[in-house]
């Protein structure tokens, strides 16, 4: 984050002469603008005749003037805002916006709460880069967002994301939007040790004259293909090798990848694959100063960078089977202590409480684990009208191990 800091800063900098010079021409404007209606108030005083010339020359001057418009910082990134300041800063700032929290769980339990259900909505558009948004308030009138692209960027604990994820693949509100963090890293621990020494010349220098330069760059000057009547931003493509390359890829990844695998989160992850392909070969190519096509080495990096992000996401995935088996162990030890009868539904689990026991898919999960186990039979009972009640009774060697 600390380049983009330096952009802002530099921006904020620029923008007290920016606004100097506005604040002159305004004034001129406003002089202008005030001379031109004093000629209007007397040609109209006169006769109709006489002054009919002078009435359509200062209406024509009155249309000529152009009022200088407001100058405004340019924003690389947010750390807290709302989805209505954050559509406010999209019309000034068309290339994009990050949003960088520290803890993701704020952010994303936000989207959850009372009167911010559109929040999720915003933030899922957003990931395209590519549409246009629409915001109506009544009190804050409407406000059109040209170009909505959002990234987001940050950390969560594992144990929070564990929950999480836990809460999405047991109900109906997978909506895609875990899958939509692309770059998903959740390394090993490894063990501390002192380091004591000087970073390598040059590196740093390097990387900021890449933002520096990103920061400003025309893409089409750079040799994107310019925006038409159908692509309404300027784009880059593969040449003929990068091009084959992806083809062989992305043939792989629905073929195989895709087809074959048996967890359903991963495997929406896999479907956003191809874009995470062109996003980062895109990245590499631009980085290095590349023009023109995206070449057969940015491309081949491309494939090995979502060879590793995939064996990420998937140990990020695994957190749900690691949730359902805590969720077990815990209910598990309440059996053994005696806190459930003999025989009781899901629902009884839900009703008490417990840690990771939020909802009745929760506590079915759970509940199949340790059925697979031999702790519990699971009996379906036609008890009352509608459908069959599935009742858990215990085994009783599962009170012996207390």
């Amino acid at each position: 984050m600390r380049f983009l800091d330096r952009l802002e800063a530099k921006e904020a900098e620029q923008l007290d002469e920016r606004k100097r010079v506005y604040e002159v021409e305004l004034a001129a404007f406003e002089a202008h603008q005030a001379a031109v209606k004093n000629a209007m108030k007397t040609a109209a005083k006169g006769k109709p005749d006489q002054n009919k010339m002078a009435m359509a020359l200062a209406m024509a001057d009155l249309r000529g003037l152009e009022e200088p418009e407001e100058p405004h910082a340019r924003r690389f990134k947010s750390n807290d805002a709302t989805t209505e300041k954050l559509g406010d800063l999209l019309t000034r700032n068309g290339k994009g916006l990050l949003v960088f929290r520290d803890e993701l769980i704020g952010l994303l339990s936000s989207w959850d709460r009372e009167g911010r259900e559109g929040d999720r909505a915003f933030y899922l558009e957003g990931w395209n880069g590519t549409g246009s948004f629409s915001i109506d308030r009544i009190a804050r009138g409407s406000l059109y967002v040209p170009n909505l692209c959002l990234s987001v960027f940050g950390g969560i604990q594992p144990d929070l994301l564990e929950r999480y994820l836990s809460g999405i693949a047991h109900s109906l509100d997978n909506d895609g939007r875990i899958q939509r963090f692309q770059v998903l890293v959740y390394p090993d621990p490894v063990p501390w040790e002192w380091h004591d020494r000087y970073p390598v010349k040059g590196v740093r220098e390097a990387v900021r004259d890449a933002f520096d330069r990103l920061a400003v760059f025309d893409p089409v000057q750079d040799g994107a293909a310019p925006a038409d009547d159908f692509v309404k931003l300027p784009h880059f493509g593969f040449d003929d090798a990068a091009q084959e390359l992806f083809i062989e890829w992305s043939t792989t990844l629905h073929r195989e990848q895709i087809a074959k695998e048996q967890n359903p989160l991963m495997q929406q992850h896999l479907g956003k694959f191809e874009k995470l392909f062109c996003a980062v070969a895109l990245i590499l190519h631009l980085a290095e100063g590349n023009l023109g096509p995206v070449k057969l080495d940015s491309a081949l990096r491309a494939a090995a960078w979502c060879e590793y992000l995939q064996a990420h996401a998937r140990r990020i995935y695994a957190l749900v089977e690691v949730a359902k088996v805590n969720t077990a162990r815990l209910v598990g030890r309440r059996i053994a202590e005696g806190k459930l009868d003999d025989e009781f539904t899901a629902r009884d689990v839900v009703r008490k409480g417990w840690t990771g026991v939020k909802t009745t898919a929760d506590a079915e999960a759970a509940l199949a684990v340790l059925e697979d186990y031999g702790w519990l039979v699971s009996v379906e009972v036609n008890d009352q009208p509608g459908r069959p009640t599935t009742r858990y009774f215990v085994n009783p060697k599962a009170r012996a191990g207390a």
